[in-house]
């Protein structure tokens, strides 16, 4: 729990204001402040909330999630509300919600405060401002801009763009090129001090691995017994080795078993399972076999005939290894040969063995050298991450003025959407969650808040009794940006209904397209609730009616198709007056029952009176309208707004009915401008006075 050191200047009570069926603490002042931190948490109406519902500065919201988990919690906005009493001894401007800091209201005994005017001073030095004693946001983010450009704002990370000079700048990109780098608040890579003596001791390593192997031109060494020559001699002597080695191991094995021989070269099973007709099967089998027929003098001739395969790499092997080791003249290699040039090469094998595992093979071996011996570009680069350093203490410091100044601004409204909710009630403020306005149906829809994940939101939708809708909210090019959640709260449902296109205004004023995704139904109004029976009775008497027309005209259709085939295979006037007057009995038959049904309600109604009529339609309607009216009545009075904000994320502690004044407020029908024409008037007297003409004629006529 954070300590609340103000608690001896409480002098008045905690002053609440009800709002819905739910208390909420007045915050107007700092002196409100001061109170929020000895009021227990769960009189809070939130007690946290995902910073990415929240309509305000998101730097400000940054620094309230100190905890860095997305989420701000109580406890973190304490922590806010108490560091900003403390910094600052005149909380004027935190009452007037000022972006101006007066350096003489910042307290130059708190260590936090005195770091603030020293920063703010030398921010005012900077500005030229010597004779101005206040400085504003804007101020503060134009200075921390340009101090984040110089790519020193970061404690011992230097971006390449900090360099003084192109060697500085090129030196920082090969090492982030080969060793990689640090983030960079701005989102690039970086070196570091770790990183700059990494590349050097890796560049040093490499390079006395690559001194070894150096010869003065004409000179051989054990590395390099061919000279400069060995680097591509031994290329050619790894690529046929094993297939050498194979060779001489055939070899061996003729000479154990000459019928062998037969076999090593072509089996004949193998070729005979061979499909001649398959590329990569006839390269495979060429590829295995050896680079030239074995024999049991164990002599590899190079004029000879050999397998075509590795033709080249054989005439590369005589010209580039064979000869020059063995002597010009030799055309053939025996195993002794063989094992002459393996001892010859085992020297660069070993050397090469030992090679360094590093990127910086990437760059070229004179820009290595450059890095080692330039002593002063080294001595540079230490320099700027050393800067790096103090640069940041100085951003840090500059960040603080920012912070101060954020929660001075800020904190107020804050709180006035997080631990009290008065401008969720004020019908002309906006709480910082509302994300705008959608505009749809002829209707303004003003409560609209993010729905993060709508499959959460829903079910608490669900529970909230309030008829929602969830509206996908994107850019012109049809770029997603965002789903909002609008309850409505008056009226009727109208034309609502998924997929219908409207208009979302956010609070910036900026008009994106908005589209209903999905919608959750519940009771909008009483009046709704009375005519949706009927409405429903309609319906189903409307399809029965479609049902019994499509029926008797499908039947007419069948009888007249008889009618047509029998009139057909009939002959003469006589089968065709026997088709009508069939057809006429079936029409005569219907009337009669249609008759019989009238006659029959006639009959019913005609024995009962003008009361018992009048009383039993009264019966039917109450019955239809009382229950229907009543369950209405019940989830409306329980509305609660509370569910719209827990679907978000947010944890509520308040159970925030929606008043009639609030749901007036967010779903209205804007009036159209004064002194219109043309648009006539509604008749809304007609339904009044056609209630009243009937009950004076049943208490005249039958009381």
């Amino acid at each position: 729990m954070i300590r609340n050191p103000f608690r001896p200047l409480i002098k008045r009570m905690f002053n609440f204001q009800r709002f819905g069926s739910s208390f909420h603490l007045t915050i107007n002042s700092s002196e409100d402040l001061i109170k929020l931190l000895e009021l227990d948490e769960a009189h809070w109406v939130a007690t946290n909330a995902p910073i990415n519902t929240i309509n305000t500065d998101p730097v400000f919201l940054t620094l309230l999630d100190n905890d860095e988990d997305t989420r701000i919690r109580a406890a973190e906005v304490k922590e806010a509300v108490s560091w900003t009493l403390s910094v600052l001894r005149d909380h004027r401007g935190i009452d007037t919600a000022s972006d101006i800091l007066d350096v003489a209201a910042v307290d130059a005994e708190n260590e936090d405060g005195q770091t603030i005017i020293e920063t703010a001073n030398k921010i005012l030095s900077r500005l030229r401002s010597n004779k101005q004693s206040s400085i504003t946001l804007t101020q503060i983010r134009e200075i921390k801009r340009k101090e984040q450009q110089g790519g020193l704002d970061k404690a011992g990370v230097v971006l390449a763009g900090a360099a003084d000079t192109e060697d500085e700048e090129q030196f920082i990109r090969d090492i982030l090129k080969t060793i990689g780098g640090e983030t960079h608040p701005g989102g690039k890579s970086g070196i570091n001090f770790d990183g700059l003596q990494q590349f050097l001791n890796e560049a040093t390593e490499l390079e006395e691995w690559r001194k070894k192997a150096d010869i003065s031109p004409g000179k051989t060494s054990d590395i390099m017994p061919l000279g400069e020559q060995t680097f591509k001699a031994y290329r050619i002597f790894r690529e046929l080795h094993e297939k050498i080695e194979q060779f001489y191991a055939l070899c061996d094995l003729i000479r154990l078993n000459p019928s062998a021989e037969q076999f090593v070269y072509s089996d004949d099973r193998e070729l005979n399972a061979l499909d001649v007709h398959d590329f990569s099967a006839i390269k495979q089998h060429v590829q295995r076999a050896a680079v030239s027929p074995p024999n049991d003098a164990a002599k590899l001739n190079f004029k000879a005939r050999h397998n075509p395969q590795f033709s080249e790499q054989l005439d590369a092997f005589a010209k580039e290894v064979l000869k020059p080791l063995l002597g010009a003249r030799r055309s053939t290699m025996d195993k002794d040969d063989w094992q002459k040039i393996k001892e010859t090469f085992v020297g660069y094998g070993d050397w090469e063995t030992a090679c360094p595992d590093t990127k910086l093979h990437n760059l070229e071996r004179s820009v290595i050298q450059k890095y080692l011996t330039d002593e002063e570009l080294t001595k540079s680069l230490k320099l700027l991450i050393q800067q790096s350093h103090r640069t940041a203490f100085v951003l840090d410091n500059i960040c603080k003025v920012e912070k101060l100044l954020l929660y001075q601004k800020y904190l107020l409204q804050f709180v006035n959407s997080f631990v009290s909710f008065p401008q969720l009630y004020d019908p002309k403020a906006r709480a910082l969650f509302e994300m705008g306005t959608l505009i749809m149906d002829g209707r303004h829809f003003t409560l609209c808040v993010k729905a993060i994940d709508r499959k959460q939101h829903v079910a608490y939708s669900r529970q909230s009794n309030m008829f929602v809708l969830y509206a996908e909210i994107t850019t012109g090019t049809g770029e997603k940006l965002y789903e909002v959640a609008a309850p409505v709260t008056t009226g009727n449902r109208g034309n609502l209904q998924p997929n219908k296109w409207g208009i979302f205004q956010d609070l910036d004023g900026i008009e994106r397209h908005a589209r209903i995704v999905e919608i959750v139904e519940n009771p909008i109004s009483l009046t709704e609730a009375v005519i949706a029976p009927f409405k429903r009775l309609g319906r189903a008497i409307t399809a029965k009616l479609e049902d019994i027309t499509q029926k008797a005209q499908k039947t007419l259709e069948e009888d007249g198709s008889s009618a047509l085939v029998q009139a057909k295979t009939n002959s003469g006037e006589t089968a065709k007056g026997d088709t009508s007057a069939g057809l006429l009995a079936g029409g005569g038959i219907a009337v009669a029952a249609l008759g019989s049904s009238v006659a029959f309600i006639t009959k019913t109604l005609a024995s009962l009176s003008w009361l018992e009529l009048v009383g039993s339609l009264l019966i039917l309607l109450a019955a239809v309208i009382v229950p229907a009216t009543l369950v209405a009545f019940l989830k409306l009075r329980s509305r609660d707004l509370s569910s719209i904000l827990e679907g978000s994320g947010w944890g509520i502690n308040a159970r925030m009915r929606l008043t009639r004044k609030q749901a007036g407020t967010f779903t209205h029908f804007p009036p159209y401008p004064i002194n219109s024409s043309g648009l006539g008037h509604k008749s809304w007297w007609i339904l009044p006075l056609i209630l009243i003409v009937v009950a004076t004629f049943i208490w005249w006529r039958f009381l």
